[in-house]
């Protein structure tokens, strides 16, 4: 702690430290959520499991994108259920990367008809009215 109050000559440099920082931190958050919706296309995803620890929790998907699946680790994804599944909002370029997981169920029509249902590259909104 006395290396730490060193670097910092003054009480307050620490606070005012971790308020850019947090600040850093928020703007950095919105320019990935930002691009993420400009490069963003949904998908379907399937709740495999959830795992918890000293960190918090970390939730398992697969996501089906381009006639291939790839595993990914989600943080907070609300009220999910495990095995069903659910529209996703990922970066189609790296679907394993940043997303954003809806809690809309994809409707059972998509998921017994998958390979017809979803176009390859995924659509641009959630499908409305698909299972007429």
């Amino acid at each position: 702690m006395k290396k730490i109050k060193s670097f910092f000559k003054r009480e307050n440099d620490i606070y005012i430290f971790v308020i850019v920082f947090t600040i850093i931190l928020f703007v950095f958050g919105r320019y990935r959520l930002n691009k993420l919706n400009k490069i963003a296309i949904y998908t379907i995803a399937k709740y495999i499991k959830s795992t918890t620890g000293g960190d918090g929790s970390e939730h398992y998907v697969n996501v089906l994108i381009n006639r291939k699946i790839y595993e990914s680790t989600l943080g907070n994804i609300g009220n999910l259920e495990k095995g069903e599944y659910y529209y996703i909002k990922i970066d189609k370029n790296n679907p394993t990367g940043f997303s954003k997981i809806t809690e809309i169920k994809v409707p059972q029509c998509i998921i017994d008809s998958i390979e017809y249902k979803l176009p390859p590259d995924g659509w641009k909104e959630i499908p409305k009215d698909v299972c007429k």
